[in-house]
């Protein structure tokens, strides 16, 4: 049967509108003319149709005034024009329509005709991808040319007057995936195929700010935020395509979290940033001068805080987390000695204000952030010798204890000054770095400070013990690093030899489910130390592509602010040191769940049964020996509890969905469980519930405070404790409280809430 087609069956609607609307904006004209001119009525005119098509207009020029004439010749032009126009498209549009296939609007905004020979060029260009990152051979030209045809049939048949590029994708996607059940590598093909972004709906509540993933207060502050996670969500969907599917589909069942996934194959997690760097080297962001200027040394107490802003806010720039200043009062003490008061709080207040007002720029990774602070010069700066002004001097960091406390006390003030009625500087987050010696030498000044900073909730304390041993470290991030006298270079990082500097951190954090370990092995203690050492295999692996990733970023130079080695300012043909070492930095290994886990295998808690505690202590034990076995491969693992996040309620929520291990879940995960089962059953999955993994525990219970201590002290990722005071203390009470929970607990990282 012979299926005829008309002019008007092959235009696409937008081409027929045009038509349409241009008869009749034509029409519309010859009226109004005829109106205003009367005589055109005259019988001398006389419309007829040529023989190709075209409308002519054929005049009397004796009866006509010369304004006339111009009129209908204006107007014989432009149907002339129109028409023709018109005839072409119907032509073009037409002949090929007659074979079936439509137009295609692109992503870059053309309407462009059907090419077959597009897709087969894009599978082949964008296939080469899964030999870099899977080691499969991409895609053949033959093989291509079938998922071309393939598609080009299903397309035809559908009858559409045009389709769009994405919509073409999806359908060599799809196509891919069917081809994927005879062959695995065609899977593949489709991650690198595939495309990655956000619902339209999901994108307006986005930049509305009603969306879930922009509900907390620091993201509507500003819309860059609201591109800034949009951008996130991409990049994530991204990275899941780009993992190996093993990798992927760990992280998707819930087996581990992958912390800070959208950022994971372009920059490391975290790390702790010694400001000395900066001192002697000055500051370049971005390249050599060529698109961002770079500054010198600073000359100035001014300059110091400027670049001692800017080397935060870069380094949030440059890491997943966020990143942390080492003992800041002590390296600015030498370019402050010599202010008054008034003139040094001016500049830590300009210094505060700089940072808390790029929150609207670097979101949650400068609220990750924080500062170092410590009332006294403590070990091992007392005998470091001082960096200032593009050179090492001969002066010690030790001579400047009077200055540092007097700028930790105006640092204090002006962090609890309200800068709007009830309010006061709460980014980036200050960790006061405590030991015994600070706390005998603590005066009633510091006293009280310390004591209205509890009130106020505002530090973190760090337990700098180990300092007394000739050490350094931090907490970045909530993550514990610990770099000892024992490494080869210790001594001359300490003095800045040959601009040698302090660089701890983490490429990687990654949690691991707990609790799913425990629903797993039954009661049965020797099969849950074995799925412990799997998951830690799981996490392995993801270390593994990190590493990969990581190089691949730094081959390209992507991570030119941690990676540039800046000219020496005492030496101009020598270049210096760069500002990471990445092989110091460590990977973490997260436990989320862990209370939950050993409640559910034992039926106690280990900060209140002994046996279970003896239990967490093994475990821990072992986890430590085997991520040992790594480290001879470079591969250097530290454990941790990480502070409550995101990976806590997605790891509960997985546990939830997935059948075989919901009914022990619903007795193991925090929260509002009986919401949560009713809104599971609609569908949603953004559940009110979560597993544990901070610590809280009142300053009264001392047997759970000890049990406590045990566990902690075998994680040297560290744990985030919270200690609750619920009744009042004066400064006096609160310095024994500090003295037991340091000293004699050895808490290396906790808040007090009172």
């Amino acid at each position: 049967m012979v299926t005829l087609i008309s002019p008007m069956d092959m235009l696409p609607e937008p081409l027929i509108l045009k038509l349409v609307f241009s008869s009749i904006c034509l029409m519309a004209s010859l009226l109004f003319l005829l109106s205003i001119f009367p005589s055109l009525l005259s019988p001398s005119l006389v419309l007829c149709e040529t023989g190709d098509k075209h409308f002519s207009a054929s005049i009397d020029s004796s009866t006509w005034s010369r304004s006339q004439q111009y009129i209908f010749k204006y107007l014989n032009i432009m149907m002339r024009v129109d028409m023709g126009k018109a005839e072409r498209l119907l032509r073009r549009t037409g002949k090929h329509r007659a074979g079936g296939m439509p137009q295609v609007r692109t992503s870059d905004g053309h309407m462009v005709t059907w090419r077959r020979k597009f897709i087969v060029e894009q599978l082949l260009r964008e296939t080469k991808l899964t030999e870099e990152f899977f080691k499969v051979q991409a895609i053949t030209k033959g093989e291509a040319e079938k998922v071309a045809k393939t598609v080009e049939d299903k397309i035809r048949s559908l009858g559409l007057k045009f389709v769009s590029a994405p919509l073409i994708r999806e359908m060599v996607n799809n196509v891919l995936l069917e081809l994927s059940e005879e062959d695995p590598r065609f899977a593949l093909y489709r991650n690198v195929c595939t495309r990655c972004g956000a619902p339209v709906y999901d994108v307006y509540q986005i930049f509305t700010g009603r969306s879930k993933y922009v509900g907390d207060d620091y993201q509507k502050i500003s819309p860059e935020l609201s591109h800034r996670r949009l951008a996130d969500l991409t990049a994530k969907e991204a990275t899941l395509l780009l993992l190996p599917p093993s990798v992927a589909d760990s992280h998707l069942r819930g087996d581990i979290h992958i912390h800070q996934l959208e950022y994971f194959c372009t920059r490391p997690a975290c790390q702790a940033l010694d400001l000395r760097y900066f001192l002697y080297y000055g500051l370049t962001t971005g390249g050599e001068g060529q698109l961002i200027s770079g500054i010198g040394p600073p000359k100035s107490p001014y300059s110091a805080c400027m670049v001692a802003v800017y080397a935060l806010l870069m380094g949030c720039a440059y890491h997943s987390l966020g990143v942390s200043l080492l003992d800041l009062l002590i390296m600015l003490a030498p370019y402050m000695a010599k202010l008054s008061q008034e003139q040094a709080e001016e500049l830590l207040r300009l210094l505060l204000m700089g940072l808390s007002q790029s929150l609207p720029l670097q979101g949650r990774r400068l609220l990750n952030s924080s500062i170092q602070l410590s009332p006294i010069v403590t070990n091992p700066w007392h005998r470091a010798p001082v960096v200032m002004a593009g050179s090492v001097c001969d002066d010690v960091y030790g001579n400047y204890e009077e200055v540092v406390r007097k700028l930790f006390l105006s640092f204090m003030r002006i962090l609890f000054k309200s800068l709007h009625e009830g309010g006061y500087i709460r980014v980036p987050r200050v960790d006061l770095v405590l030991n015994s010696k600070v706390l005998n030498e603590v005066d009633d000044d510091i006293a009280r400070i310390l004591l209205k900073a509890v009130r106020h909730g505002v530090p973190l304390f760090v337990n700098n013990l180990s300092a007394l041993e000739r050490a350094i470290e931090c907490y970045c991030c909530f993550y514990h690093f610990q770099e000892s006298s024992s490494t080869t270079d210790f001594e001359d990082c300490v003095e800045f030899k040959g601009g040698k500097h302090f660089s701890l951190g983490a490429k990687q954090v990654v949690s691991i489910n707990m609790p799913r370990l425990a629903y797993k092995a039954k009661g049965d203690d020797d099969k849950l130390l074995e799925y412990a050492r799997r998951a830690v295999d799981l996490c392995i692996n993801v270390f593994k592509t990190k590493e990969e990733w990581l190089r691949r970023m730094m081959r390209a130079g992507r991570l030119f602010f941690l990676q540039n080695r800046p000219p020496d300012p005492r030496d101009e043909r020598r270049r210096g040191e760069p500002l990471t070492y990445f092989e110091k930095l460590d990977y973490v290994v997260a436990l989320i769940g862990f209370e939950e886990m050993l409640k559910f295998h034992t039926g106690h808690s280990p900060f209140e049964d002994r046996s279970c505690l003896v239990f967490a202590i093994k475990l821990l034990d072992e986890l430590r020996r085997y991520a040992e076995l790594w480290q001879a491969k470079g591969i250097r693992i530290r454990f941790a509890m990480p502070p409550h996040g995101e990976g806590n309620q997605r790891l509960a929520v997985c546990d939830l969905v997935i059948p075989s291990y919901r009914y022990s879940a619903k007795k193991a995960v925090k929260g509002r469980i009986d919401e949560a089962s009713k809104m599971l059953r609609r569908g949603v999955r953004d559940l009110p519930v979560y597993y544990t993994s901070e610590i809280k525990v009142r300053i009264s219970e001392r047997r759970r405070l000890e049990h406590v201590a045990h566990v902690t002290s075998r994680l040297d990722g560290g744990a985030q404790i919270g200690i609750v005071i619920d009744h009042d203390v004066d400064e006096d009470l609160l310095r024994r409280y500090l003295a037991y929970l340091i000293d004699k607990l050895n808490l290396e990282h906790f808040y007090i809430q009172m």
